[in-house]
C-alpha cells in the first residue's frame, strides 16, 4: 500500500501561536476526565463509532491483589465480517490504496464505508473499573488497511483506552481539519496552522512538558515524541509514539505498539496497536495462499517506564495472547490500582458482583444490547477471563517488588 510520509516528519512552518500554547507541566491541573458537557444529550456520540462491543463477543475480568496491583483482562473474538483483504496480498494492495482522491477510494459493500476507514466500537467501563485502572471507556478499533507510516500498513486491531468521557470527546475535542494533500485520506488530522480562531482546536497543541526537560512530555514512555502535522487527531488528542518503533516494511511488524495522546495539557488516550498477524493464523505465502507455518498460539508483551509520571494507574505491562484452539484474543493490562483490594471488592459488590456476559449467539440474533459486564446479564461468566491468570501471577509479584 502506498502511504504518506513516515511519522517522524515534522512541520517546518508552525504558526506563531503554537509556540505559546505548548506549555510546561503544572502539577495542579483539573483532569479532563472530570470535565463533561453540561448538556450531554445534545452531543452526537455517533462520531466516535458504534456504542457496542457486541460484534466481538467480549468478556473481561478485573482483579486487585494484596499489593494493590490490578490485572485487567479483555477478551474478544475476531469478527470475520469485518473488511480484511489479507496481508501482503494483491487484494490488500488493490483495496487499501491511499494515493487516490477520496472519491476514488474503494468501499466495502457490506457496511458502505471505505476500506481505509477505521471501524470503532466502544463502551464505557463500569465506575468501579474506572476507579481501578483510571480510564473511562474502551474503544475496539479495526483498521483493515492499517495506518501510516508504511511499517503499520497492514490489518490492525487497536485497543484505545480514553480518560475523557465520550460526551467530552465528541463535544469538545474538535478542531479545524487538515484538507491538503499528502496525508492518509479520511484521517481527521487537525490543521496545525489553522486553529487561531478555534479555541478547542488550540488545546490539541497544549502539551504537558516536563519541568526537568521541556523536550519530553510527562506520563509518556521514554522515547515518545510528537509532530504537529500527523499527530493531532479529532476526538482523540495529539498522539505520541516512539518514532523508532515502526519497521520499514509492514511484513516485519508482528509485535505490539503503543501510542498515547494528550489534550488540553492532560493525558487523553492510551492505545495498544496489535497487528492482526499477531493474533491470528492468517498469514499468506508468496502465492496469496494461507501460510502453513503460521499456526499455533501466540503471545506478545510490552513493558513501560514513564517520564515524570503523575498518574499512578498507568500500566507497567501490557500483553496480548492468541488462543489458536478457541480463536480468543486476550489483552492483559497490569499496573498499580487506583483503589486497593478491600475497597475494590466493596465497589464491585455494590455494582452487582463479578461481571457476567450474555449468550452472544442469542444476543446478536435478537439485535440486543451488551450488558457491559455490569453484572445484570443472564449469561455465564465462563468466558475464560474470570480470575487472575496463572501466567501473570508471577509477573505481578515481580512488578510488586518495584514498588516500595
Amino acid at each position: 500500500a502506498t502511504t504518506a510520509a513516515a511519522a517522524t516528519t515534522t512541520t517546518t512552518s508552525l504558526t506563531w501561536w503554537m509556540l505559546f500554547v505548548t506549555v510546561l507541566f503544572v502539577t495542579t491541573t483539573t483532569s479532563i476526565a472530570d470535565a463533561a458537557d453540561d448538556d450531554a444529550t445534545t452531543v452526537d456520540l455517533s462520531v466516535l463509532g458504534t456504542n457496542s462491543w457486541t460484534r466481538f463477543r467480549p468478556g473481561w475480568s478485573l482483579t486487585v491483589n494484596d499489593q494493590c496491583l490490578y490485572e485487567f483482562v479483555f477478551q474478544i473474538e475476531h469478527d470475520s465480517t469485518l473488511p480484511n483483504a489479507g496481508e501482503l496480498s494483491y487484494e490488500f494492495a488493490r483495496q487499501c490504496r491511499t494515493d487516490l482522491a477520496v472519491d476514488a477510494l474503494r468501499k466495502f459493500p457490506p457496511d458502505g464505508k471505505f476500506w481505509v476507514e477505521t471501524r470503532q466500537h466502544w463502551e464505557a467501563l463500569p465506575p468501579y473499573v474506572q476507579a481501578v485502572i483510571g480510564f473511562h471507556h474502551l474503544s475496539i478499533d479495526w483498521r483493515a488497511c492499517g495506518e501510516q507510516p508504511e511499517g503499520y500498513a497492514k490489518p490492525t486491531y487497536e485497543f484505545s483506552f480514553y480518560k475523557p468521557t465520550p460526551e467530552y470527546r465528541a463535544g469538545v475535542m474538535n478542531c479545524t481539519l487538515f484538507t491538503g494533500g499528502g496525508l492518509l485520506p479520511l484521517e481527521p488530522f487537525c490543521d496545525a496552522e489553522n486553529q487561531v480562531n478555534n479555541p478547542q482546536g488550540q488545546q490539541f497543541f497544549v502539551i504537558p512538558r516536563a519541568v526537568s526537560n521541556p523536550s519530553k512530555t510527562v506520563n509518556m514512555p521514554e522515547g515518545f515524541t510528537t509532530d504537529f502535522q500527523q499527530s493531532p487527531v479529532r476526538y482523540v488528542g495529539t498522539r505520541q509514539w516512539n518514532p523508532t518503533a515502526p519497521p520499514r516494511f509492514a511484513e516485519d511488524w508482528n509485535d505490539l505498539a503503543l501510542q498515547m495522546a494528550t489534550y488540553d495539557g492532560d493525558l487523553s488516550m492510551m492505545r495498544v496497536k496489535v497487528p492482526y498477524s499477531a493474533v491470528s493464523n492468517a498469514a499468506f505465502d508468496a502465492n496469496d495462499n494461507p501460510a502453513p507455518w503460521d499456526k499455533g498460539d501466540k503471545f506478545h508483551s510490552l513493558h513501560m517506564n514513564y517520564h515524570e509520571s503523575t498518574i499512578e494507574t498507568l500500566p507497567d505491562t501490557i500483553s496480548v495472547d492468541y488462543d489458536h484452539a478457541d480463536g480468543f484474543i486476550r489483552l492483559h493490562v497490569i499496573g498499580k490500582a487506583g483503589v486497593c483490594r478491600s475497597e475494590f471488592e466493596s465497589l464491585q459488590q455494590s455494582a452487582g458482583g463479578k461481571a457476567f456476559f450474555p449468550d452472544y449467539d442469542e444476543l446478536i440474533a435478537t439485535d440486543g444490547n451488551s450488558t457491559n459486564g455490569d453484572g445484570d446479564g443472564d449469561g455465564d461468566d465462563g468466558s475464560g477471563v474470570e480470575g487472575m491468570s496463572i501466567m501473570f501471577a508471577t509477573l505481578l509479584v515481580a512488578i510488586a517488588a518495584a514498588y516500595p
